[in-house]
């Protein structure tokens, strides 16, 4: 049976936990010749998934990492989503839900001004409040989300701040 817990994570902010996962008795579930992953949903029919950074610390006493770039909590909606963490032994090939629960992403009331996006080198996203049209400069290829209406934009052509278009609303 998984651990049921509840995450709150500050929106644009890295979040990192760790956890010693246990099996009912109590005693320390061994991860060893196992993986680890884990995801965070809207809900549970949810096809858009965040994943998380997952660690495997000390396999034979259950200790591990989560982790969630401050890009992704930033590119989530404020509000409640549902999480897991699944173990897979290599072996068998089976799978076992280890953790489980409710993730609270806070708004952050900082916002960056969109005259100060920066692209990262890779993959030349960036991300702001509103449209990017006449606001962002970039190279065709690149994207943009609108964190406010969850919209995907592509930098279709120039190499000035015109020439994106909306792709997809997230």
């Amino acid at each position: 049976m998984a651990t049921y817990i509840s995450l709150d994570i500050d929106q644009g902010s890295d979040f990192t936990k760790e956890y010693s996962l246990t099996q009912v008795d109590g005693t320390p579930l061994s991860l060893t010749g196992k993986t680890l992953e884990a995801h965070i949903r809207k809900n549970y029919t949810s096809t858009m998934a965040y994943a998380f950074t997952t660690n495997i610390l000390e396999a034979e006493t259950g200790k591990i990492s989560i982790y969630l770039p401050a890009l992704n909590s930033l590119l989530m909606k404020p509000g409640r989503y549902v999480f897991d963490a699944i173990v897979t032994t290599a072996a068998s090939g089976a799978k076992a839900r280890v953790l489980e629960g409710n993730v609270d992403i806070t708004p952050s009331i900082t916002r960056v001004d969109q005259g100060q996006i920066q692209f990262a080198s890779y993959p030349y996203c960036a991300s702001g409040h509103g449209t990017p049209e006449t606001f962002v400069t970039g190279l065709p290829g690149y994207s943009y989300v609108d964190v406010d209406s969850n919209t995907l934009y592509f930098k279709m052509t120039g190499n000035s701040t015109t020439g994106w278009q909306a792709f997809v609303q997230l």
